[in-house]
């Protein structure tokens, strides 16, 4: 999804979005695109990979299996996740598993290039808190924080 040139405003953008979590890596994952995770792993803010493709799965240190919509990870078992490319038909799903996936005060942080409003009302959606958005050129990184609730 992204040049390789882009990432890393992108990369900067994400780690402060994650907040705390940043400092996580081990409990951090990035579903969707293999050269986000890449850098983002590269940069010591997350430590696995999901749903990408099997060619770029090739040049990752470990991958969590599953698709975006049905990753295999335990409920709450993350501090964070970075979902790239919730912008399609399926948006709402994939946010509500990623959602599923980290533990209450977690951030869950969407990054796609659709529109603002889209990002916030997914997040908002998947019943997340405390919603912030950053944009890196066409790039929207919206962040959220898992409520106690869900």
């Amino acid at each position: 999804m992204f040049d390789s040139w882009l990432r890393s405003p992108v990369v900067a953008v994400v780690r402060e979005a994650l907040g705390p979590a940043a400092h996580q890596a081990e409990r951090v994952i990035v579903v969707g695109d293999a050269g986000l995770a890449k850098a983002l792993i590269a940069a010591g803010h997350a430590s696995r990979a999901a749903a990408v493709s099997a060619r770029a799965a090739k040049h990752l240190p470990a991958l969590v299996a599953g698709t975006a919509t049905a990753l295999d990870l335990t409920t709450h078992s993350l501090a964070a996740l970075v979902g790239v490319g919730a912008g399609g038909a399926d948006g709402n799903a994939q946010v509500a598993e990623w959602v599923r996936t980290v533990a209450p005060g977690g951030r869950v942080v969407l990054v796609d290039r659709c529109a603002p409003a889209l990002a916030s009302k997914r997040a908002l959606c998947a019943g997340l808190g405390e919603i912030e958005q950053r944009v890196s050129g066409r790039t929207v990184v919206t962040s959220g924080v898992v409520p106690a609730s869900l």
